[in-house]
């Protein structure tokens, strides 16, 4: 069944519900809206009107290979200015990768920090069968907050650093990782097997 609405002088607008159209109420909000909004729906019939989020800050960042004891920082974001950021969304994507022979315990983590100079916190991570990353048992680990991270007013502030940190506990007792050679510019879409890689960091603030 359609419900086709005619135009004041001519044409019209049709809507039409799916062949098997189940039993759907959508509720429209009130009002018009803003210029550029979009209508969302909350999962139950409840539409409303929404501002499209927009990326207030990003960066990108990719390194060389090397090797380390226990904990490393592989890359970083330092004196980044947050201070009109609180309640903002952030994301982080963070890859790397490691000589296959290395023999990580289940204490291996791959994590982003974040710190305003005073306060330190972690914001991401991904351990061995842990849900909030990936670990693929050969080479390759991933972190990516795909849920975002609300940013709380302790880091609104200016001179923010974010750090992706490998703290390795070896099963083996050596507690040394080695994580890779520079990769290409494709480093998210294109990391290679074996040693090949290194680390790429990715953050993004949305408002």
């Amino acid at each position: 069944m359609s419900l086709r609405l005619n135009g004041s002088t001519s044409g019209y607008v049709e809507l039409d519900a799916p062949a098997v159209a189940g039993s759907n109420t959508l509720t429209l909000p009130g009002g018009n809206g803003a210029n550029g909004q979009f209508l969302q729906t909350n999962g139950s019939g409840g539409l409303s009107w929404q501002t499209a989020a927009i990326i207030e800050s990003s960066g990108y960042i990719e390194g060389n290979g090397g090797s380390a004891t226990a904990d490393t920082i592989c890359g970083s974001f330092t004196g980044l200015n947050f201070s009109n950021y609180e309640g903002k969304l952030l994301q982080i994507i963070g890859r790397t990768t490691v000589n296959e022979n290395t023999n990580f315990g289940d204490a291996a983590v791959l994590y982003v920090e974040i710190t305003n100079g005073t306060t330190t916190a972690q914001i991401a991570g991904s351990r061995n069968g842990n849900p909030y990353g990936s670990w693929d048992g050969n080479n390759q680990w991933d972190i990516n907050t795909a849920g975002l991270y609300t940013i709380p007013s302790t880091y609104a502030t200016s001179n923010i650093t974010l750090q992706l940190r490998v703290n390795v506990n070896s099963s083996s007792g050596s507690n040394v990782f080695y994580w890779g050679d520079q990769p290409s510019s494709t480093a998210f879409d294109n990391i290679g097997s074996g040693i090949q890689g290194g680390f790429a960091f990715q953050y993004i603030v949305f408002g």
